[in-house]
């Protein structure tokens, strides 16, 4: 359960940009043309983050863009591919216009609507995050883009949460990572973050800082923040009714409009509990 601080709302949340709000699946066909298999795709990033990882950890630092490419060109070498040079560079323009993952508008506008600062919070360049937020459509709810490039360091560095929660202006403890990837999680609730965790297909490992909140689909992580209480200066905008999110029951907001509870139910995989899966 929570402690009181953490029963708070957070006065600002960082959402990660690549793999959470937006969806990567479409880059599976630009793969499969270059001779590696579709599942390839999730091989690739790790092996960039990977690479990005040891960077951070060696105390030097280059363009996450850049860090792709060089994974990218391992990965094929390894399966002993040497596909055109084209096809290598139409995988990196797909990637700058991706569709969000589905329901991100609907998560994004709701906790909008309560007054909570949102920030875009990546690895990647600031051109590269301007242009996939605008592709998926869900620019306009961000107060700012927050990059790691801007300390020369990747995430899970502690150092990088730290900057975020400066950039917002508040404390590292107020402000709330929401990610779909575990390592992510871990590196906040290390440096001092909340977080809620993107539960999609992948369980958090034991041995990493479990998430504060959980949840299978953005919309309902959204409202389970939202059923927070309120701090000083974020007040309550809407009724409540009382709905339980897996073993916890949390008020929370009613009064989705009929398209939003479409999305939703496309949406929703499972329910929300404080410790799960992505």
């Amino acid at each position: 359960m929570f402690g009181f601080e953490k029963s708070l709302r957070p006065r600002a949340i960082a959402f990660d940009t690549i793999g959470t709000l937006i969806d990567l699946d479409p880059l599976r066909p630009l793969i499969t043309r270059m001779g590696l298999p579709g599942a390839a795709l999730d091989g690739w990033v790790a092996a960039g983050l990977r690479d990005a990882f040891a960077l951070t950890a060696s105390g030097s630092f280059a363009p996450f863009e850049e860090v792709l490419k060089g994974a990218l060109d391992q990965v094929l070498a390894e399966q002993q591919l040497n596909p055109p040079a084209a096809d290598k560079a139409a995988l990196f323009t797909r990637m700058l216009a991706l569709p969000a993952r589905r329901g991100a508008s609907v998560a994004l506008s709701l906790l909008k609507e309560q007054g909570i600062p949102l920030y875009a919070f990546t690895n990647s360049s600031l051109a590269t995050a301007k242009a996939m937020l605008a592709s998926g459509a869900i620019d306009p709810f961000f107060t700012d883009i927050v990059t790691t490039g801007e300390i020369k360091a990747f995430k899970p560095s502690g150092s990088v949460y730290r900057h975020c929660a400066k950039r917002a202006g508040i404390e590292v403890g107020d402000l709330m990572l929401v990610a779909a990837h575990p390592w992510d999680i871990h590196g906040a609730a290390i440096a001092g973050c909340r977080t809620g965790y993107l539960a999609v297909q992948r369980p958090m490992s034991s041995v990493f800082r479990q998430p504060d909140l959980s949840a299978e689909c953005l919309p309902d992580l959204a409202e389970a923040i939202c059923s927070l209480g309120a701090a000083a200066g974020l007040a309550l905008q809407r009724p409540h009714r009382r709905q339980r999110f897996g073993n916890m029951v949390l008020p929370a907001e009613i009064g989705m409009d009929e398209r939003d509870t479409a999305v939703r139910s496309d949406d929703v995989a499972g329910s929300v509990g404080h410790a799960d899966n992505r």
